[in-house]
């Protein structure tokens, strides 16, 4: 095995953090994207960057906008839609995310709705906060609160009067229990502990009936409901630019799973909600709310199961070549990695692996980049996915024989690198 000293093959991973290098190096035991830090393993895709920048700058400026996100399984939509996170995080913007399953009851169906807003809400981001924090939403409230205190003073009527005048956006919008609730936080909950966790319930959209909210002492006409948690989204929406940000961007992973839906009435029922939604959105101004959603392309275009087995869908969502993508276009495909980007992707993971293992070259990766696009190979290992698995378990069998990758697969020309390994890669 050579011996000589390890030589960085990326420069930007030699100078990366040790933090980020843990954080990043525990995803790809996981086998998952990473949860933050994305940008340092990203290679590529630029004109998917500079589509997402354009997006978001259009929900920055208080235009709504609903776009698909088209990739095969194992093409990065996960790490994709990580980094868009962070995009959307630099450009001062909250983000949801939720996966839509028909196993765990999150759809765009009645019935389904009020839990996929509790776990929007629950899933919450900021640049300062990059991780799901449930408390965040708790935290707005009550910086917004202490904002208005400061500058009205105590006084309830004080209060009211500074509310009316500088929340006067939120309290045009239905439902007009959020502007109400959202008064009675701020003037009844500053010295009640108890009747702001109430509250924070009733945002959050824990309480099950009206007559529960009324008990805990709140003073609302309404609750969340499957019919009306749209309406809390936009008022949200527009609510945190009063606590120092610009916006939301909701991302809906997993939308495939609506072409999954055996019930033909319930599948038609959740793409007019999708429908609808997109039709909301278009028709407002002043209204800094983004949803992305993220599909397989064949369940996208099936005619039959898919988004386009609704006509109208199909014509507010056209897809079209990637080529062919402006920043108007709703639908953006994801292109797989070409050879040159995949192989600088795999340089930085072997600098992040250099303790495991200190000697991969240049040399190393051309080999297995060789091994994997030669004849019916190529398709094989197409996604980030399926090749990043394939050259981790080739580095730990040529450990493992105690020689370099070169000289591995020079010695195991049929060597099939899909196949699970069941040895601990590091």
């Amino acid at each position: 095995m050579n011996n000589q000293e390890q030589i960085y093959l990326s420069s930007s991973v030699a100078a990366m953090p040790e933090e980020v290098r843990d954080v990043l190096k525990q995803s790809l035991i996981n086998n998952h994207p990473p949860a933050k830090y994305s940008n340092f393993l990203k290679v590529g895709r630029e004109k998917e960057d500079e589509y997402i920048e354009n997006v978001l700058d259009r929900i920055h400026s208080g235009v709504p906008q609903v776009r698909m996100v088209l990739g095969e399984i194992g093409y990065g939509k996960s790490f994709f839609l990580d980094v868009t996170k962070q995009i959307a995080h630099n450009k001062n913007l909250i983000t949801m995310r939720a996966e839509l399953s028909e196993e765990s009851k999150v759809l765009l169906t009645t019935s389904k709705l009020s839990k996929l807003y509790k776990n929007l809400i629950d899933s919450m981001t900021t640049k300062d906060n990059p991780e799901e924090n449930k408390s965040l939403l708790s935290v707005l409230l009550d910086n917004a609160a202490e904002i208005i205190r400061g500058k009205a003073g105590n006084d309830p009527k004080a209060i009211k009067e500074y509310l009316l005048t500088h929340y006067r956006d939120i309290k045009n919008m239905s439902p007009s229990a959020f502007f109400n609730v959202f008064s009675q936080y701020v003037i009844e909950g500053a010295d009640n502990r108890e009747l702001r966790e109430s509250i924070l319930s009733w945002f959050k959209g824990e309480n099950v009936t009206k007559t529960e909210a009324k008990r805990a002492g709140i003073k609302a006409s309404e609750i969340v409901t499957d019919e009306n948690y749209f309406d809390f989204l936009k008022i949200l929406a527009v609510f945190v630019k009063h606590c120092g940000f610009d916006g939301i961007l909701i991302q809906l992973d997993e939308a495939a799973s609506l072409s999954k839906i055996k019930a033909k009435v319930s599948r038609e029922k959740n793409y007019s909600r999708l429908l609808n939604m997109g039709n909301d959105l278009a028709s407002k101004t002043n209204m800094p709310l983004g949803i992305f959603m993220y599909f397989t392309p064949n369940e996208f275009k099936d005619k039959v199961k898919g988004v386009y087995s609704l006509d109208s869908l199909q014509t507010r969502y056209p897809a079209a070549s990637n080529k062919f993508i402006t920043s108007t276009s709703t639908v953006l495909p994801l292109m797989p990695l070409t050879t040159d980007e995949k192989t600088v992707l795999l340089e930085k993971i072997a600098d992040l692996l250099h303790t495991d293992y200190p000697h991969t070259t240049h040399e190393d990766i051309e080999a297995f980049m060789s091994y994997i696009s030669s004849g019916s190979r190529k398709k094989d290992y197409e996604s980030p996915r399926t090749f990043i698995a394939a050259f981790l378990k080739n580095l730990a069998l040529a450990k493992q024989q105690n020689t370099t990758v070169v000289s591995y697969l020079a010695s195991n020309e049929n060597t099939d690198l899909s196949e699970d390994y069941e040895e601990e890669i590091f």
